[in-house]
């Protein structure tokens, strides 16, 4: 499930949804009065040996 605030009223399933409200919607899911929130990517492990080149470790 995914994210979305409302831009406009509208309906998504049986429920009334108001300009700004965030509801969940279904994954791929499309409309033209709500925006799918984008998922924030998982932060990276600090000391993690995969974000620093051999070369910087000197």
């Amino acid at each position: 499930m995914a994210k979305a605030v409302a831009t406009k009223a509208g309906f998504y399933g049986a429920k009334r949804v108001q300009p700004g409200e965030t509801f969940e919607v279904q994954d791929g899911e499309t409309g033209n009065w709500f925006e799918v929130e984008e998922e924030e990517a998982p932060k990276k492990k600090r000391g993690s040996s995969s974000d620093t080149a051999p070369s910087e470790l000197v």
